[in-house]
């Protein structure tokens, strides 16, 4: 039987999937409902009817943000399911959202990168700070924080120094070479620690345990994409 949906339906999952895009995680109901400027309560109807169609679908989480209701208690989010592809483009193949979602971060990862020079690197730095304090996919988590690794590595160094290491890393092919301890032991080794921004620095020690737990638990082919998107960084930072 054909899914009916009314017109505002249909533009409202257009515009929830396409959000859910730009942040690369579950949605909260709350940062949708600014984001588009409703209240929160019409957002909230609207996204259990579409998940009671089968469009979205919900899950509780913990944060430590202004969200968060009290002790202990969880959040709602809602994610897209494949079905909502379906319905929106019935002609293209049903892509998965976490493969969407990887695109746009390294769209706008290289892109932040190619323009540090003019944007400057507390900008990005500061840029990856806010995103990776934001409930993210073990490998969306990984790579940015191997980028805010790197960016530092590059921004409290000398050139001349870290040219060798990040050659090293533009020619990475084997998995088995990501180590996340060794990245962050380059950093100590090559950076003058003097002149770091505190914040940055505890953010990367405070997040530590965290990434080097993520990147073990990835899937093979997560720990390939990861790899590719270390070496591309390198290449790009090298050209800096």
């Amino acid at each position: 039987m054909e899914l009916k949906l009314t017109y505002r339906q249909r533009q409202f999952l257009q515009q929830f999937i396409d959000y859910y895009f730009k942040v690369g995680h579950d949605v909260h109901y709350v940062t949708f409902a600014e984001d588009l400027g409703l209240g929160n309560s019409s957002v909230y109807e609207m996204l259990r009817a579409l998940e009671f169609k089968g469009l979205v679908s919900s899950d509780y989480r913990f944060y430590s943000d202004s969200h968060q209701r009290g002790p202990g208690r969880p959040c709602v989010v809602f994610n897209p399911t494949p079905l909502a592809s379906q319905i929106l483009c019935p002609k293209i193949p049903v892509q998965s959202l976490e493969s969407r979602a990887w695109r746009n971060l390294k769209e706008n990862v290289f892109m932040g990168l190619r323009e540090l020079k003019k944007t400057g690197y507390e900008a990005c730095l500061t840029s990856l700070v806010n995103r990776i304090t934001k409930r993210r996919s073990p490998l969306l988590f990984a790579a940015e924080m191997i980028t805010m690794l790197l960016v530092m590595i590059v921004s409290y160094s000398d050139a001349k120094i870290i040219r060798p290491f990040l050659n090293s890393l533009s020619n990475l092919t084997n998995i088995g070479d990501l180590n996340y301890s060794y990245l962050k032991h380059q950093f100590v080794t090559f950076s003058n620690l003097s002149s770091v921004n505190e914040s940055f620095f505890n953010t990367l020690s405070t997040q530590s345990q965290k990434v080097e737990h993520a990147i073990s638990d990835l899937r093979f082919e997560h720990r390939i994409m990861l790899t590719e998107f270390v070496r591309d960084a390198a290449r790009i930072l090298s050209k800096i």
